[in-house]
This record gives C-alpha cells, sequence and structure tokens, in this order.
C-alpha cells in the first residue's frame, strides 16, 4: 500500500516480473479496493479489483465495486459471438496468420455491428441492454439484409424504426440473483475444496449485488 484515499481505496504497484520487483523497476501504479458481499459473518469473501483509474473522483470505490460484478458479462458476449453469430461448426476458413487474423475481425466488425443497434434501442426507449435479445437482434438483421439488398437513407430510418419495434415487443427477463460457492474440486489451487454442502447452496440474494458492497 503506497497511499489510502479519502474513498476508502489505495493506491499500489505492480511489477511485470520478480527481477523487476526486487530492484524496483517498471512498476505500474494501481488503485485497488477492497469490498465484500453480504451482511457481515455471513460470508466474509473479500474481493480486490484493481484499476489504473488512479483519482477515486473520476471512479470511486464503490461504483468500481459495482461495475465488477458485471464482469461475467463477456462470458455472454462470447457466446453470441461463438454459437449465435459463428454456429458452433463455423471455422476459420484461411490457412495464413494474415488470413485468420482478417477473419478474426471481420467476426468481431459483425458482432460490433449487431450491439451497435442493441444499445441505441436500449437508449432510445430507457430500457437495460442486458433485457435486449441479441440472437433475436441477429435474426432481425438477417432478415433485413436478405429482403432490402439495396435501400435509400430514407428507407434505412424506416427499417431502424421497424427493427427497434421487434427487439421491444419481446425482452428477456431481468437477471436473477445468483450466488455461487468461491470453491473448486481441483485440490491444486488457492481455493477451497468443493463439499456436500457447496452442491446445495443457500438461497439467492434477496438483493442486488451494488446493495450489498461494504
Amino acid at each position: 500500500m503506497r497511499q489510502r484515499l479519502f474513498d476508502g481505496s489505495f493506491l499500489s504497484v505492480i511489477y511485470p516480473s520478480l527481477k523487476d520487483c526486487r530492484h524496483d523497476t517498471n512498476a505500474v501504479a494501481l488503485r485497488v479496493v477492497e469490498y465484500s458481499l453480504g451482511e457481515p459473518g455471513v460470508d466474509d469473501t473479500t474481493y480486490r479489483p484493481l484499476t489504473t483509474i488512479l483519482d477515486p473522483t473520476v471512479l470511486s470505490a464503490t461504483e468500481l465495486a459495482g461495475l465488477y460484478v458485471e464482469r461475467w458479462g463477456i462470458e455472454s458476449a462470447l457466446d453470441e459471438l461463438k454459437t449465435h453469430q459463428c454456429s458452433a461448426r463455423a471455422v476459420l476458413r484461411s490457412k495464413m496468420p494474415e488470413g485468420v487474423l482478417q477473419e478474426a475481425y471481420g467476426y468481431f466488425c459483425v458482432h460490433h455491428a449487431i450491439r451497435w443497434p442493441m444499445h441505441s434501442v436500449a437508449l432510445g426507449a430507457d430500457a437495460d441492454l442486458d433485457r435486449i435479445s441479441c440472437t433475436r437482434t441477429l435474426r432481425v438483421a438477417r432478415r433485413t439484409t436478405a429482403s432490402h439488398p439495396g435501400f435509400s437513407p430514407q428507407v434505412l430510418d424506416d427499417v431502424q424504426d421497424q427493427a427497434a419495434s421487434k427487439l421491444l415487443v419481446e425482452l428477456l427477463g431481468p437477471w436473477r440473483h445468483l450466488t455461487n460457492a468461491r470453491v473448486v474440486t481441483c485440490t491444486m489451487s488457492t481455493y477451497g475444496v468443493t463439499h456436500l454442502e457447496h452442491r446445495n447452496p443457500r438461497p439467492p440474494p434477496n438483493r442486488t449485488p451494488r446493495d450489498l458492497i461494504t
């Protein structure tokens, strides 16, 4: 710990290698936030997310802790990209490194193009982006490109309005408040080992993670 800040977080450093640590070279300045979820005495697990945003007035400790619980959203994005957009049987066709990189960028650009209308629709309707279905958006985009291979800007606006209404017809259910023990089945780990009580975890919390942060 280098310095404790007013919001409870503190400044620290990490090193790229053990040699750098010994000689105190190439240090990377970081800010550490320590927090726990749940009632005191019930769950004593401490979380310590790190950030390079050193100014707490830009991102407070509470805001960072609230955003950190969203980290598993990347798993949903990978599922959208690998399973729904490309299908499980899709393989990169190129046999050269440059071609593989080009195809990968192409997949990412398409995924961004699918995500952008979801973001726009959610903002316009003041809805939670997590409740806009990516697979529904993908189907709407495929139907639109097949039925309107070429269109004027005016027709494009109408198509966007129609697509937005289709995406808002059936929203996904709100995210459930889930909890899971931080244990593993493998003994070669710093986490606790899975026991019988972990197979039937306690009932899920009735409050959001943001409300449980201490």
